[in-house]
């Protein structure tokens, strides 16, 4: 990568993972090879314009209502984390 390239990455992954397991897998995980489209927000599971799921073909794992996840956000030496409880999806 050139000095100019930064690796963005977005990964989901449950929080009691997290809390109980050393190594809790990702329920979902973008990265982009390249500069990405500033955006204000996404939803989970969405396109999200410049970014492309780290594993080809692998999609989003459905959040369980009422469980913990993490975000973990990475834009160049930029990490960032929030915690949220899913919620139930209107029908």
């Amino acid at each position: 990568m050139g000095p100019q390239t930064q690796t963005h990455r977005d990964q989901g992954r449950s929080l009691a993972a997290i809390e109980t397991n050393k190594y809790p897998h990702e329920t979902w995980n973008l990265v982009s090879d390249s500069n990405s489209v500033p955006t204000r927000g996404f939803i989970y599971g969405a396109v999200v314009p410049g970014m492309r799921p780290a594993t080809k073909g692998l999609d989003p794992e459905p959040l369980v209502p009422g469980e913990k996840y993490r975000l973990l956000l990475q834009a160049g030496t930029f990490k960032a984390e929030h915690d949220f409880v899913a919620e139930e999806r209107a029908p």
